[in-house]
């Protein structure tokens, strides 16, 4: 028998990661900066397949973490879908790319610390700028991020609510464009509205692909008002469609966008300085608007398990 020619093999580099979540959403995170990292890491195809939950790791988004060449960030934080494109936030991810940099990485014994996210390319492949985020490592696995000053548009063009949703939930809808790093469409549901009879993947879907504001797609929340709690916050209820992965059982820029679009909308209800719930299928996030105008995102982050995967090892 031939024996085999070692050229003709792949050769593969073990790539250490670690899977974490921040209720329920999560994420495949890779350091980059102690480690040589493939080319093929960040490959469309490569990505899609790591992310498939029945033959990958499973995960709505990889976080790539590199040092940051710049005195406005410690580290900088790349960020896929699991579709393969670049994503320009995420709110959950940065709680848990806290963690993992601090106390899974070493990279770095600082409670508080900032870290940029390179903006994903504009469909036109024009540049777009980077967003600085500071993150917040708390006692017991907590951590916030301060998410900075959203963008808020009262009357988003090119919105048409789909009759699928005014049949189910009737007149009363309010829709409201907010950009914190990633477009988000809020769509505010008449109280009452059981959330979670809403067809998030069609309608949600219908929407985020079809807007005129946002080149390349928005994220849509769902949000019912379920008022103040007795000696409490205030609560909302959200499901989430996010561009590039779909419904997510949470979504920390999404709660973000969710709480300043109702507190634009009704203005008094909730207080600056004054804690928000935002419960979703995952957990429930605390989303803070601060009389500075920048919005505060906090909750839990949970590590779920360590591994390698073997990619071909071609230089990054």
């Amino acid at each position: 028998m031939a024996g085999v020619n070692p050229t003709s093999v792949p050769r593969c580099a073990a790539v250490p990661f670690i899977k974490m979540h921040g209720n329920g959403n999560d994420f495949m995170l890779v350091d980059g900066v102690s480690n040589a990292l493939p080319r093929s890491l960040t490959d469309p195809e490569t990505v899609r397949r790591l992310a498939s939950r029945r033959t990958g790791i499973g995960f709505d988004q990889l976080m790539i973490c590199r040092g940051s060449d710049t005195e406005t960030a410690a580290f900088v934080m790349d960020i896929f879908n699991t579709d393969g494109s670049r994503a320009s936030m995420c709110g959950n991810g940065a709680r848990c790319f806290a963690t993992f940099v601090r106390d899974h990485a070493g990279l770095t014994e600082a409670r508080t610390f900032k870290v940029c996210i390179p903006a994903a390319p504009s469909p036109s492949g024009h540049a777009r700028a980077p967003r600085v985020v500071e993150l917040d490592v708390r006692d017991a696995g907590v951590v916030s991020v301060d998410m900075g000053i959203p963008d808020v548009m009262l009357e988003p063009k090119g919105i048409v609510v789909p009759r699928q949703l005014l049949a189910s939930v009737g007149e009363g809808i309010q829709v409201v464009g907010v950009s914190i790093g990633n477009p988000h469409c809020v769509v505010l549901l008449p109280q009452g509205t059981d959330v979670d009879e809403i067809d998030v993947a069609s309608i949600g879907r219908e929407i985020g692909t079809s807007v005129d504001w946002s080149a390349d797609g928005c994220n849509v929340e769902f949000v019912v008002d379920s008022g103040r709690q007795k000696s409490g916050p205030w609560l909302l209820k959200l499901r989430v469609w996010e561009r590039g992965c779909g419904e997510t059982l949470s979504c920390g820029s999404g709660s973000c966008a969710a709480v300043v679009a109702y507190s634009v909308l009704h203005p008094g209800s909730i207080s600056f300085d004054e804690a928000s719930d935002v419960q979703m299928p995952g957990g429930t996030l605390s989303v803070r608007i601060a009389r500075s105008g920048t919005v505060q995102l906090s909750g839990p982050t949970e590590t779920a398990f360590v591994g390698h995967v073997s990619l071909s090892s071609s230089a990054l």
